[in-house]
């Protein structure tokens, strides 16, 4: 499975929404579409923000897991 390829059309996919908290009809969660931990907190470069659902936000979260993980031998 190619997890970015997988990610980036999750992200792609809520972009296109363009929900805020205000204008969804469901609970929704910010999620930065650069990971913090990589790309850090600076507000002026790191500032793309998508709004998932839930369950979206637990799977692009999970999905990042997978494409950041460094194998261990």
């Amino acid at each position: 499975m190619n997890y970015l390829k997988t990610y980036c059309s999750l992200i792609r996919k809520a972009e296109k929404r363009n929900w805020s908290k205000k204008n969804s009809h469901c609970y929704v969660e910010g999620h930065h579409t650069f990971p913090v931990s990589i790309f850090g907190q600076d507000k002026k470069k790191n500032k793309r923000i998508v709004f998932l659902t839930a369950k979206e936000h637990y799977i692009s979260h999970k999905l990042l897991v997978k494409i950041c993980k460094k194998k261990i031998w």
